[in-house]
């Protein structure tokens, strides 16, 4: 088991209603902000783009919502549809951070490139997002072996 506790003051399991919680509503709210910008788009090619960037979410939402389920009933392989997600979720945007920081850093016009511009903040938000999504997945993936371990079907 990697972590005892979540946040170091409550248990593994209601760490995991809070991660399904977080997640939930986080994938909620980007489902919304992309399916309302799709429909706004006035060009047919861009909804669709909106439509297929709103698969994701829609999965996140759904696994998040097992995520909890899961996690009230004690039911480890509920978890498990979570972790393979938000795994994938996880490689996905520590390529998106390496992507940001070449695009960055090859940039030509040097004046874009001090602290403040789209060059800092894309990363720093990118690795802060990053952060929560490792610790996420630790809470979750030690909640998991806890069950395991406790021999919990």
């Amino acid at each position: 088991m990697l972590l005892r506790t979540c946040c170091g003051c409550c248990s593994l399991r209601y760490g995991c209603f809070l991660v399904a919680m977080y997640t939930a509503l986080t994938y909620t709210l980007q489902l919304v902000a992309l399916l309302m910008y799709g429909f706004i788009e006035e060009y047919a090619e861009s909804q669709i783009f909106y439509l297929f960037l709103s698969v994701p979410c829609a999965i996140g939402v759904a696994v998040s919502i097992v995520l909890f389920v899961g996690a009230l009933k004690k039911k480890k392989n509920l978890l498990f549809p979570w972790l393979i997600t938000f795994g994938v979720i996880s490689i996905v945007l520590i390529l998106a951070l390496i992507g940001s920081l070449i695009a960055g850093s090859t940039q030509d016009n040097v004046e874009d490139n001090h602290v403040g511009s789209g060059f800092m903040r894309r990363p720093f938000i990118q690795t802060f997002n990053l952060l929560v999504h490792l610790y996420a997945f630790l809470v979750v993936f030690s909640h998991y072996f806890e069950l395991r371990d406790e021999n919990i079907f």
